[in-house]
């Protein structure tokens, strides 16, 4: 229950807020809540037990330790519909991964998780786990080298270089990544999830048309794991 004394101090400050509740061994809870000039209201807060901890390890498609990943703790998504990691407000808690790809949570919630990893070279995973028990639960991600796509956009019938259009990528799972323009008709998608692609291409003058890619693993980061992709466009 929201007291009423620090309720009346925002009166003074009316409008949108976040509201922040902790208290020791509990998850914290953040909402919004909206302070008016009438009657100070009526909240109930409901915190969860937090004494859980996950120890886990990060690691590269190839088996090599992953460091300075930034892994983040998130409530498990409730069904269709229910935001996905980084659209609530705030994480449960976070770890950086060590030299050894090691991190722990702690003061987590009992029951399931989501466990997200981001690096700025890699992209996110994220996993579902169960925490709780009595001995601290033990998770390994390994995180797949990003694939990479070079190509070019031609006209179809004569070949000829298409050097104003738009790509629009969607991955395996409905994630989208942008394209990096070379010169003429040349286009790189990196940091790509492996998978298969879906490429929407628009152009002035042309139909648009998809092109469905299988994007394997890179051997190495930053390397092109599909070369020389021709996507060809047909005028109106």
């Amino acid at each position: 229950m929201l007291r009423r004394g620090a309720v009346e101090a925002e009166r003074r400050r009316v409008g949108p807020h976040q509201l922040q509740t902790s208290a020791a061994g509990m998850q914290s809870d953040t909402r919004p809540i909206q302070v008016s000039a009438g009657a100070p209201p009526d909240i109930t807060i409901r915190l969860v037990r937090a004494d859980a901890v996950l120890d886990g390890s990060v690691r590269d498609g190839l088996g090599r330790p992953l460091a300075r990943a930034r892994v983040l703790a998130w409530p498990a998504p409730l069904g269709p519909g229910d935001p996905g990691p980084g659209e609530r407000a705030a994480p449960l808690t976070s770890s950086v991964t060590d030299g050894g790809g090691h991190f722990r949570l702690a003061r987590l919630p009992r029951g399931s998780i989501s466990v997200e990893v981001k690096h700025g070279d890699y992209p996110a995973i994220s996993r579902t786990v169960e925490v709780g028990q009595t001995a601290p639960t033990h998770l390994t991600i390994d995180v797949p080298v990003p694939g990479r796509i070079e190509g070019e956009v031609r006209e179809k019938v004569t070949g000829a270089v298409i050097s104003t259009y738009r790509i629009e990528a969607r991955g395996p799972d409905g994630r989208t990544a942008g394209a990096t323009r070379r010169n003429g008709s040349g286009f790189i998608l990196s940091r790509l999830l492996p998978g298969r692609w879906t490429l929407s291409v628009r152009a002035p003058g042309y139909g648009p048309t998809e092109q469905t890619v299988d994007v394997p693993m890179a051997t190495t980061l930053g390397e092109t794991s599909v070369r020389d992709l021709r996507v060809e466009l047909v005028t109106n």
